[in-house]
């Protein structure tokens, strides 16, 4: 991002991708290319984190100690004449643990050690945060009703509730991910958000990882390569902020035109389903999410060259607003922006926002 831009990132700019337990065994696998590299470029952001839950990582370990007891069971199957493996000996007596060519007790401290691993290597090589939710009490009655109020299973309600609230009375907006057809197709036929709604709580975004909106594609043969990931990662964060913030967006710049416009100020062309008032702070956001800047001071606003008294409401031939940007100093006293900020701000199509502490 550009030098002068807002650091750190306002948290309500920032859209937290809750990771689903599926996600994390492909990751630690490297199992999808495109699913690392959306990772790896979610972290290179300042506007997402990647999240997930306690529950998952308790699901994590309970899937990778069965994987890993295969793998030993695989590695100790005696192969046939061509290679081949026989693999209903291999599987059998998986669940329980007695397949004969790997005898459990012998093998659980390797197992043990490879699973701690794959803990430590998720959270660490790819920035996952898992203290952001954990197991509470206020937890379990949504899930209950989730549970039996659709075809999502047990365990699926809990990861949902646990990502949307993921501590006592605290419910976040959250970019759910997953690659469970059944999880997604269940939540959307069944009305889960009247239930979180009851509970107070909101409800996720939920994507399905080899259909994100944006064309997407991170499992699968047709999965997106880097180079377009780098530019739909970038759209699908605008949208994912944009929706989260709605009731602060204003509209989008566009250069000003006319001599006489003051070099100090920008404009935009105000959406219509806003209102707006003076004596706000606004942030304008890079289309490309170059930048991110923050006016130092409140904003007057100007329609068409004529200051807004009162509050203004735009019409569909009448929606074009001006405003003068100007920097403070440590004393307080006004000073003119940075000529590169002013010419960054007036590019065409970038996000107006009211700031949201300005409410």
């Amino acid at each position: 991002m550009k030098t002068w831009s807002d650091s750190p990132v306002h948290e309500d700019f920032c859209i937290k991708f809750f990771l689903d337990t599926n996600l994390l065994i492909y990751l630690v696998d490297n199992s999808h290319q495109s699913l690392n590299d959306f990772v790896e470029l979610l972290n290179a952001s300042p506007f997402a984190r990647l999240v997930s839950s306690r529950y998952v990582i308790f699901e994590f370990v309970g899937v990778r100690k069965r994987e890993q007891y295969l793998r030993i069971a695989a590695k100790n199957t005696e192969k046939s004449p061509n290679g081949s493996i026989n693999y209903t000996s291999l599987f059998y007596k998986l669940d329980s643990y007695k397949n004969p060519n790997a005898v459990f007790e012998d093998e659980v401290e390797n197992i043990k050690t490879a699973v701690t691993e794959e803990v430590e290597k998720i959270a660490r090589d790819f920035n996952i945060d898992f203290e952001y939710s954990t197991f509470h009490e206020d937890q379990i009655q949504p899930t209950i009703e989730v549970c039996l109020s659709s075809k999502i299973s047990n365990q699926d309600s809990l990861v949902l509730v646990s990502s949307v609230l993921p501590q006592s009375k605290e419910t976040n907006y959250i970019v759910l991910l997953t690659n469970d057809s059944a999880f997604v197709s269940s939540y959307l036929s069944a009305n889960v958000s009247e239930i979180l709604t009851n509970h107070s709580i909101s409800s996720p975004e939920l994507l399905k990882a080899d259909d994100i909106s944006g064309n997407i594609k991170l499992i699968g043969k047709d999965s997106t390569a880097r180079s377009d990931l780098e530019v739909r990662v970038v759209e699908l964060l605008i949208n994912l902020i944009s929706k989260k913030i709605s009731q602060n967006y204003l509209g989008k710049t566009f250069p000003p035109t006319g001599k006489n416009f003051p070099n100090d100020c920008i404009s935009f062309s105000m959406s219509l389903e806003r209102t707006l008032r003076n004596g706000l702070y606004i942030t304008v956001l890079g289309k490309n999410l170059d930048f991110i800047y923050t006016t130092k001071k409140v904003v007057e606003f100007w329609n068409n060259g004529t200051p807004i008294v009162g509050e203004f409401i735009p019409q569909q031939e009448n929606r074009n607003i001006s405003c003068k940007i100007v920097d403070v100093d440590e004393t307080g006293t006004e000073t003119p922006v940075q000529q590169e900020i002013i010419d960054a701000l007036r590019t065409e199509g970038n996000l107006v926002f009211i700031h949201p502490d300005s409410r």
